[in-house]
């Protein structure tokens, strides 16, 4: 006689049970109890089980407790304005801290969104003065910041003093609307102001562009013969005569506009075609002519390409006119006149 049986599990939820099912179990594991239906279940939350025995019931943590074990006021987590004490009891925090780690004002944190948490662990409160600038969203560790003198409070939240610190762009001025919280707003200058303490013309302190600032704090330019006059290193608040630069006939701006005849403009100065070397005449505030072999740059003579070249165009490289004894080639080459009559009844440039 042969016997056969088939074996089933146990649902999972039962430790021992009399059938497959969920509502067959006769023993439950350690954290479950068993209800009149026969079922193994979990303690809901904030509660324990209040017994290692089979007729175990689920019951509840104490308030302080987020989860506990074995008896109500044995913690294992606390509840987030509450810490665990070595005793496994959960004590309150500081009334000022939202989390936190102990129990005094020191051992916050997290911090409610009225306050900021600072580097000592406290949730401070910023004066009205001041506004609060969070570096971390969730603990709101931050600090408090009050604006300085040339700063004025931008306002993201007023109920909560989030802001931030803001200057003025060159071309403005500030205007506080509220002193006590350094609320406000900026305002740009007059078009002629670089710099100025409000919108009219007359409330500049420092110019843009040639402009000098006047006795009434107005930007004004210089006169025709005139010319600003630099008094300080970054800045024209006064206007001189062009004829107080030395050999300067006209002047326009900030710099001569026109030398004297023979002189030339050399790094904004009037200075003698004399001094620059091989110039022999200037003209229009340049050098025009240079000795022999040299061309004529603004601001210099520059050697021809060609030794043998008295004249040459304005790039160097082209000889226009040869020295006495040479002709030009079909190359453009001053070369030597091999008698003297290969010379004779040609132009300057070796041609017929």
């Amino acid at each position: 006689m042969v016997l056969c049986c088939n074996i089933l599990a146990c649902d999972t939820s039962c430790q021992t049970c009399s059938g497959p099912q969920y509502k067959e179990c006769i023993q439950c594991p350690f954290d479950r109890y068993k209800n009149r239906y026969h079922e193994c279940q979990k303690c809901g939350k904030r509660e324990f089980l209040d017994s290692p025995n089979e007729d175990r019931q689920c019951a509840k943590c104490h308030k302080s407790c987020k989860t506990c074990i074995e008896r109500s006021t044995n913690c294992l987590t606390c509840n987030s304005d509450k810490f665990m004490t070595e005793n496994n009891v959960c004590s309150p925090c500081h009334r000022s801290c939202k989390k936190c780690n102990g129990s005094t004002a020191n051992d916050c944190t997290h911090c409610d969104e009225y306050r900021y948490l600072n580097d000592d662990s406290e949730c401070a409160i910023c004066p009205s003065t001041g506004h609060i600038s969070i570096t971390d969203e969730e603990t709101r560790h931050g600090n408090c910041q009050v604006c300085l003198e040339n700063e004025y409070l931008v306002i993201l939240i007023p109920e909560k003093q989030i802001g931030y610190c803001k200057q003025c762009d060159q071309h403005e001025f500030l205007t506080i609307t509220d002193k006590s919280i350094k609320k406000g707003f900026c305002t740009e200058c007059h078009e002629n102001c670089k710099t100025c303490s409000g919108v009219l013309k007359t409330d500049c302190l420092d110019c843009i562009g040639t402009k000098y600032l006047s006795s009434n704090f107005e930007c004004l330019p210089c006169e025709n013969g005139y010319i600003q006059r630099k008094d300080t290193e970054n800045e024209y608040n006064s206007c001189q005569a062009c004829d107080l630069i030395d050999n300067c006939e006209q002047c326009t701006g900030v710099t001569c506009g026109r030398c004297y005849i023979g002189y030339a403009i050399i790094e904004k100065k009037c200075i003698p075609c004399s001094q620059i070397e091989r110039c022999v005449k200037c003209q229009l505030n340049n050098c025009a002519a240079c000795e022999e072999g040299f061309h004529a740059k603004p601001r210099y003579c520059e050697a021809c390409h060609d030794y043998n070249c008295s004249s040459c165009n304005e790039y160097s490289e082209v000889c226009e006119i040869c020295k006495k004894g040479y002709s030009l080639n079909s190359f453009g080459t001053c070369v030597d006149c091999l008698s003297e009559d290969n010379c004779i009844g040609k132009d300057a440039r070796g041609f017929f």
